[in-house]
């Protein structure tokens, strides 16, 4: 991983040929994870993290830490046998290497997003054939 400053402002990260342009190195900033969204991260058992896709977007935060929903946040661009994932975070714009010992990931699950979204749009279209009303009151 090489970080190179580009111009005066612009940083230029580089890893495995693939330009990052604008991104720094550095950790991701934690945040919190509302609990509708952490229904479509699944839990990944520690002996099978080096079996999560590259590109695979996770969550994670130190083992034994609080049951609270403040997670760090990226996508794995590389793994690094036999525990390192390089790490990219493209809301703070920062890349990273993360060694996994010690972390509780959960990995997006691509399946249960593309399932809340089926039914997101079938109870749509209910709604646009009239057969599903909203009561205003509850609002």
């Amino acid at each position: 991983m090489a970080n190179k400053k580009k111009d005066d402002d612009e940083y230029l990260i580089v890893v495995d040929d693939m330009e990052y342009h604008g991104y720094i190195e550095g950790f991701s900033t934690r945040e919190k994870i509302n609990s509708d969204e952490l229904k479509l991260y699944t839990n990944i058992l520690p002996k099978h993290y080096n079996d999560i896709e590259d590109r695979t977007e996770i969550i994670f935060k130190r083992s034994g830490t609080p049951n609270n929903n403040f997670f760090y946040r990226g996508t794995i661009l590389k793994k690094i046998e036999p525990s390192t994932f390089i790490m990219k975070n493209s809301r703070y714009y920062k890349i990273w290497p993360l060694n996994h010992n010690g972390w509780d990931i959960w990995a997006k699950s691509y399946e249960k997003t593309r399932e809340l979204e089926t039914q997101k749009n079938n109870l749509w279209d209910l709604y646009q054939a009239g057969k599903v009303f909203i009561n205003e009151d509850l609002i």
